[in-house]
């Protein structure tokens, strides 16, 4: 059996405690049949990883403990790749390992997921000297006394103990249920789901993927009234495997049609159609659009390509269909997916707290993997030169990349376009049911209002679930806003809602904390393993609110198609963000 192909095991976890982020203090690997290594050297540490044939796992080790590892490998010259998604490492291969990263499969932080294996994250036992509540962690440096080396060293064997734990607890888990277990969540939500309804692979040509994809949105997010007195909290209870077990998805041989494309539509044929539209002018306008600066919903004139299931929800809105150009269309519809959700659901309603909430992420991981991007990239490392399509990265001459294009087994983009279109009609449902003029912003799931709401609501699977009252309720733009004490602000955990209003009011907000990802500290030269330094700027204006503008009654109100496109354009109403690694 060749490497790739044998299949995932649980073999070792290992894990590193650093000063001030990057720099190495201890490290320890812990085996599946109970040997622990640990050391203050790093490149002993490396040497004793690279010798375990098989798996080996580090809890958000994509993003930090792999990066230490290549840091190591770099200087050596020793050959390596990685498989990136987006600045995640999801499999490095050196050696005889393969080091995986536990969050992948795992989404949740130690404290969470060591639960699902009966243990629990150790503290480091030192007191915070530096004023920040960061848990001890600023105590933790090179050359610290004796006592504070063998604290330090229980405090790591306890993690490796849990990480471990919590991985045999998931691994069993799946196989009690099953489900094959694969390297990420996505991938393992996709083999469950094979495994149950013998899902067909996907088979498409080229020309029909791309056009398929244009027809693949993600959730609606809109601000629709900056400030008000109290917000009612909503919360679609798990939006996508509701879409799941509801929406029929197009099944069976795919074809393209356009001399032909109307008809189809017409005869209502699945698909994706590329349509000339006239929306009318309203509160919710139906279809999403891309423009340079963002997704935008307008209203007017205006061409894209969206789901059968999306547009004979905006004709029933009132909206007029000019032109079909071509359409990607099947034979037929099916809830495919359903058996296999409504599982999931069961499982996750009968589990406790910490199994509960692992399992949401296998029922959710589900649509993105049929979502599944056909472009990845791959890096190697070592030592000599890279014929082409190897391209250097950065100024290493030892570090190279190359893009990747495969269309996965997973790739049904077009199921994957149904479900989040119909999550986003089930959304546009809701917020037209709400009291007149009342919702206060949209974010695929969620949509807050000033006053009560009574449409579907309830605990049950697609059901909309009450969060409570809070209140005063401010939104500066799309995913930033606090509502009472809840903070919703993208990319900055942690920051409270006084520190919100600072960013809001033109004080930049900077963390100072974690790595630079693989990509961007080897286009900086230097260490691959560098401390990270983010700092983010808002540029919300106070008028501008994505694709909407702000009306004099305090309440914002979406703009047309031709308003947005002619010089008049849309704001990116956010947050900019810079980056510099030590």
């Amino acid at each position: 059996m060749s490497r790739k192909s044998r299949p995932i095991g649980i073999d070792a976890v290992f894990d590193i405690e650093t000063e001030s982020w990057s720099t190495y203090v201890l490290g320890a690997v812990l085996t599946s049949d109970g040997r622990y290594f640990a050391t203050r050297d790093p490149e002993a540490l490396a040497a004793r990883i690279l010798q375990i044939d098989g798996d080996v796992w580090a809890h958000n080790g994509g993003r930090y403990d792999a990066l230490w590892l290549l840091s190591v490998l770099d200087a050596w010259g020793t050959p390596w790749r990685a498989h990136l998604a987006g600045a995640r490492i999801t499999l490095l291969e050196a050696g005889r390992a393969r080091i995986r990263d536990s969050f992948a499969l795992i989404p949740m932080g130690l404290a969470k997921g060591a639960a699902l294996g009966g243990q629990a994250k150790a503290e480091t036992g030192f007191k915070c000297s530096c004023g920040k509540a960061c848990g001890g962690y600023c105590r933790i440096r090179r050359g610290m006394p004796e006592r504070d080396y063998r604290r330090l060293d229980g405090y790591l064997r306890q993690d490796c103990v849990a990480t471990l734990a919590m991985l045999r607890a998931v691994a069993g888990w799946l196989e009690g249920e099953a489900i094959p277990l694969r390297g990420t969540i996505g991938s393992t939500a996709w083999a469950g789901a094979q495994a149950q309804l013998d899902c067909p692979s996907a088979k498409w040509s080229a020309s029909a993927y791309q056009l398929a994809r244009g027809g693949y949105y993600g959730g609606r997010v809109e601000v629709y009234q900056p400030v008000a007195p109290r917000a009612y909290m909503y919360d679609r209870n798990s939006s996508y495997p509701a879409a799941l077990v509801e929406t029929a998805v197009p099944v069976g041989d795919v074809r393209t049609v356009s001399r032909g494309a109307g008809r189809a539509y017409s005869g209502g044929w699945p698909g994706i159609y590329r349509v000339e539209v006239e929306v009318p002018e309203c509160e919710f306008p139906p279809l999403p659009v891309r423009l340079e600066s963002g997704i935008a919903y307008p209203w007017g004139g205006f061409g894209g390509a969206w789901t059968a299931l999306e547009l004979r929800a905006a004709e029933s809105r009132g909206a007029k269909i000019q032109r079909v150009d071509y359409g990607v269309i099947w034979q037929d519809v099916e809830k495919l997916y359903a058996p296999y959700c409504e599982r999931i659901w069961k499982l996750r309603s009968g589990s406790d707290a910490p199994w509960a909430a692992w399992i949401k992420w296998l029922a959710n991981s589900l649509t993105g993997k049929l979502a599944q991007k056909p472009e990845r990239r791959i890096v190697v490392g070592g030592r000599g030169l890279k014929p082409a399509p190897w391209e250097p990265l950065g100024p290493s001459l030892r570090i190279w990349t190359r893009p990747a294009w495969r269309i996965g087994a997973c790739a049904h983009v077009q199921q994957a376009a149904y479900l989040t279109a119909s999550a986003r009609v089930e959304l546009l449902c809701q917020m037209e049911s709400a009291p007149s003029r009342s919702v206060l912003y949209c974010d695929t799931d969620s949509d807050p209002s000033a006053e009560p709401q009574t449409r579907k609501i309830g605990p049950e699977l697609g059901e909309w679930k009450f969060e409570g009252l809070l209140h005063p309720w401010r939104c500066w733009a799309p995913k930033l806003y606090a509502a009472g004490d809840k903070v919703v602000a993208k990319g900055m955990p942690g920051i409270d809602a006084a520190g919100l209003a600072r960013l809001c009011a033109g004080e930049p907000h900077v963390s100072d904390r974690g790595v630079s990802g693989l990509a961007t500290a080897a286009r900086g030269g230097g260490s691959l393993f560098r401390r990270q330094r983010l700092s983010r700027i808002s540029h919300a204006d106070g008028l501008h609110f994505g694709s909407r503008i702000l009306a004099s009654d305090g309440r914002t109100v979406a703009r047309s198609y031709r308003d947005l496109t002619s010089g008049r354009q849309m704001v990116s109403s956010g947050l900019a963000l810079e980056e510099e690694g030590e």
